[in-house]
């Protein structure tokens, strides 16, 4: 019995009493042919022919990948990660198996995390000879035929099936882009994800490697992104993907923080969250029928139901519902609180821990439709005489950057137009966001603590909420005058 790895991924490949192998992955109970895994973890032909993926490790090589998965459980609790000891735990595990990719990752994490830790624009990193030695790195990785996957490809297999696949299977065109533009008889294409993604690995004229945007053509970095800006905002780490950490682990150290139930499933259970509450603290579930219609459970509160049914109409809103239902604390959906001249507000119940860190205990969402409905009438009074409001909005919709004066332009046209559950949805998505987000929890609570500096707070705590409502929105209203 050898292991497979590939990507972030370890498979069991097994012979049967025929000699014939099989890849078994343990976690599914699942036996995916090679094909398969390669499809699925975005493998190019270039990273199985220069051995970095789809290949069997030997019993040197299975322990030296443990370091990678000790220094992961180090940056895990300390909370850093460009420490000398992680990058150790790299070089040493390629030192054994220099094809090793978790380890080729890893080193790149901490370099990429020094040059970015150092607070200094682009211009002055690139003088660095740690970029030089950054650079050279990410070009190693690059031409070995590492391409790090889509974030929506990530997020379908993160998240798994969504609840209303079918309804995509039934529309989705399967043709590979290779033929779309050849003249061939009509004929049906099927694919291993069924058609949700693309399945033809195409090098793009700029990859992401982490928080890195790197030029495939001139073989060097090009920027640095911000980190935790829509992306990898999973509990998961993208170095070793498929192990998530238990967000309680810091109460269990006798335990591993990989571990579920103790790994004890049969005798223990875990009722502490991971679900939006319902009327009677348990979870709320739903169901996508034709038609665009929810079928709720019965503890759904009337809330959740305006509220989420009203998020569940966009893709954003629905990734950010999903999100509430994965969280690792209850989240509850609430309209109108009193004395509060908001769209939104979320308030969230927990406490700082030993280590600094803010701990969630639950969230409570509160989206305002009377608040809605007086602004709009202080808006009205401002567009009096104005005729066709409806156009004129619109073309300011589309002639405005996406920002707070655009938002404005289109939440009074939702609600001129009678589409005031609309606007609820999209504040929605921005509310939940504010309930999910650990990083930006965290923000909001160092501020209220008088940790942070207040001038910060809009870039802290408001701008990835403030994205997500601007994708919702975009969604939601018209993109051209008629």
């Amino acid at each position: 019995m050898q292991d497979f790895v590939l990507h972030q991924d370890i498979y069991i490949r097994h012979a049967d009493e025929n000699g014939i192998f099989y890849n078994i992955e343990l976690a599914s109970k699942a036996f995916p042919g090679t094909g398969t895994i390669q499809t699925l973890t975005y493998t190019p032909v270039e990273a199985i022919k220069t051995n970095i993926a789809l290949r069997e490790m030997d019993l040197k090589q299975s322990i030296a990948l443990c370091l990678v998965y000790l220094a992961k459980g180090y940056e895990y609790k300390y909370k850093i990660k460009d420490n000398n000891f992680i990058l150790d735990c790299a070089e040493t595990t390629l030192e054994y198996d220099e094809h090793n990719l978790n380890a080729m990752l890893l080193k790149a994490e901490v370099l990429e995390n020094r040059l970015t830790n150092q607070k200094k624009n682009f211009a002055q990193l690139q003088k660095e000879y740690s970029f030089l030695n950054y650079q050279e790195w990410i070009t190693h990785i690059y031409r070995l035929g590492y391409r790090e996957m889509p974030l929506e490809m990530k997020n379908l297999l993160i998240k798994g099936w969504s609840r209303d696949t079918f309804s995509k299977l039934e529309v989705r065109d399967y043709t590979p882009q290779r033929l779309n533009s050849v003249n061939i008889t009509p004929t049906r294409y099927a694919s291993l994800s069924w058609g949700l993604f693309d399945e033809e690995i195409k090098t793009k004229p700029i990859e992401r490697f982490g928080n890195t945007l790197f030029n495939t053509k001139k073989k060097k970095i090009v920027g640095f992104l911000n980190s935790d800006i829509l992306y990898n905002q999973y509990n998961f780490d993208p170095i070793v993907f498929a192990w998530s950490i238990d967000p309680m682990a810091d109460k269990y150290p006798g335990i591993s923080p990989y571990t579920a139930f103790a790994d004890n499933p049969i005798i223990f259970k875990d009722n502490a969250g991971n679900f939006v509450e319902g009327m009677n603290g348990r979870p709320v579930t739903y169901k996508m029928l034709t038609g665009g219609k929810i079928l709720w459970s019965s503890n759904a509160s009337a809330a959740t139901r305006r509220i989420g049914g009203s998020m569940l109409k966009t893709v954003t809103g629905r990734e950010m519902f999903e999100k509430a239902q994965n969280t690792s604390y209850p989240v509850a959906y609430h309209l109108n609180k009193p004395n509060d001249a908001d769209f939104g507000k979320t308030d969230i119940t927990g406490h700082f821990g030993e280590d600094g860190k803010y701990v969630v205990q639950r969230a409570d969402v509160y989206v305002n439709p009377k608040a809605m409905e007086a602004w709009k009438r202080g808006y009205d009074e401002s567009t009096k005489g104005v005729k066709n409001i409806n156009s004129v909005l619109i073309d300011k919709m589309n002639s405005t950057p996406d920002g707070d004066t655009k938002q404005a332009y289109q939440y009074y046209y939702l609600l001129i137009t009678g589409q005031i559950d609309a606007a609820v949805g999209a504040t929605g998505s921005h509310e939940t966001e504010h309930a999910t987000n650990q990083s930006n929890i965290q923000a909001e609570k160092e501020h209220e603590a008088g940790k942070r500096d207040a001038k910060t707070y809009n870039k802290d705590v408001e701008e990835v909420p403030e994205h997500i409502e601007q994708k919702d929105l975009n969604e939601r209203t018209p993109t051209t005058s008629k």
